[in-house]
């Protein structure tokens, strides 16, 4: 096997992993700075969120090291018995770290839905109150001129 498949490419998986806790630190760390402003659900959104991708982010990083100790663990031969537990282990891993990531897709999907549905409920708000007062000032200028704008 190449060294390529067994040494740089679970390197080049821990590099990235290791990246992405940083920046799921420095994206939390921004948004304590600005607890204040944001509400309750959406603190614990971002609570949760930050959770998830630490957890899947480090399970990435043990992936990377599982990778590189299954190699060495097959250098040596070992029982079959312990080696398909190993790998058990690691396809399990890999397993856990999808359902986070579905469940990420999920709740990110399900909190900018609601803030969505509250903006469509808003907009709808407003332009049956512009309706309403282009309907109040259309009579009024129908029926007075510019005494309809006094109602306003």
């Amino acid at each position: 096997m190449d060294v390529w498949s067994w040494v740089v490419m679970p390197l080049v998986l821990l590099g990235f992993a290791t990246a992405l806790l940083v920046a799921h630190v420095r994206a939390w760390q921004r948004v304590r700075c600005r607890a204040d402003q944001l509400g309750v659900r959406e603190l614990a959104f971002r609570r949760s969120q930050f959770r998830r991708r630490m957890q899947t982010s480090a399970m990435l990083a043990v992936l990377a090291i599982g990778l590189l100790v299954g190699r060495w663990i097959q250098s040596p031969p070992v029982a079959p018995l312990i080696f398909l537990i190993y790998w058990m282990v690691v396809l399990l891993l890999v397993i856990w770290m999808g359902l986070l990531a579905v469940a990420d897709i999920a709740s990110t999907k399900h909190h900018y839905g609601r803030i969505r549905d509250g903006y469509v409920i808003e907009q709808a708000r407003l332009e049956a109150e512009l309706r309403r007062r282009e309907r109040i000032r259309g009579d009024g200028q129908q029926e007075g001129g510019s005494e309809g704008n006094s109602a306003d």
